[in-house]
């Protein structure tokens, strides 16, 4: 932050040592995002090495606490594959979070973006994959804010 980066992304940490997590967060208020990997309905960590006991909406009923900028959450089972976002999931964690959801995995095209935009409490999504088989995803993305 003091090199001038706006804000930090954190996320095994928050299982590892939540406490050390919190202290950072509370020292930069707004300018940490929590970083949510789901396997399932539990939280990985360590490059998605490792899947904790620590169940996502218990993480983010936690998180709520939290002065965080926003929570990217991540379903790895469909990062990468383009079948299409965990429309479920994003919705449910989007209720219970006091915080602007970044959603990640899964997006294939621009009506994917469309149906995450219409959720509420999403702020934005992360694409891969997508924008090489999407010509107009670019143009969708600019339009998402």
């Amino acid at each position: 932050l003091n090199a001038g980066v706006s804000q930090v992304i954190i996320g095994s940490l928050f299982i590892s040592n939540f406490s050390f997590a919190q202290e950072l967060t509370q020292s930069f208020p707004q300018h940490i995002i929590a970083g949510v990997d789901a396997h399932q309905d539990n939280v990985a960590s360590e490059g998605w090495e490792s899947t904790s006991t620590v169940s996502i909406q218990a993480l983010t009923t936690n998180l709520n606490t939290l002065p965080l900028h926003s929570i990217i959450y991540t379903d790895i089972a469909k990062d990468g594959m383009m079948a299409g976002p965990n429309l479920d999931k994003i919705k449910a964690i989007s209720t219970l979070s006091s915080h602007p959801i970044i959603a990640s995995g899964g997006v294939r095209h621009s009506a994917d973006i469309h149906e995450l935009k219409s959720i509420q409490n999403v702020s934005g999504c992360i694409v891969g994959k997508a924008v090489l088989a999407d010509p107009e995803l670019l143009t969708t993305l600019l339009k998402f804010a």
